[in-house]
């Protein structure tokens, strides 16, 4: 490899939460978007010997992570819904309802600040559950 080729490697995993926002974008699902950052940092590493540097690594990089979402949205042939308490419930195989939203089974983008804040409010939760042990079984 060469020395370019050395710092490229090292950018693509700087591009990831970019990559993967991206890739949220063209799937709507989160964990489809995790895969895809996954293949498409996969793709680019494979690729790196034939990068010749005449586009920025972030176009590259974008354009591969494009062509991965494509190959995988060409190839889904039916989307799993989202299943929960807030979310109706269909038998296997019968058909989905008319009125049903096309984008139904979109999935909200984890916005940094509220997991920064659901991070903190586990941390004391779990801290305060500790303070209720004794001494030694902290």
């Amino acid at each position: 490899m060469t020395a370019m080729q050395d710092e490229t490697s090292i950018q693509l995993e700087a591009h990831r939460k970019q990559v993967h926002l991206h890739c949220y974008r063209m799937t709507g699902s989160l964990h489809d978007a995790e895969d895809l950052t996954q293949e498409t940092l996969l793709r680019a590493w494979q690729k790196l010997p034939s990068f010749r540097g005449d586009s920025s690594v972030t176009t590259w990089l974008y354009r591969i992570a494009t062509n991965a979402c494509l190959d995988f949205l060409r190839g889904k042939k039916n989307r799993v819904l989202p299943w929960g308490p807030d979310f109706p419930r269909y038998e296997t195989g019968a058909a989905l309802p008319p009125s049903l939203p096309e984008a139904f089974w979109l999935e909200p983008y984890p916005d940094p600040q509220d997991e920064a804040i659901r991070r903190e409010h586990i941390s004391l939760a779990f801290l305060t559950l500790l303070q209720t042990l004794p001494p030694n079984q902290r």
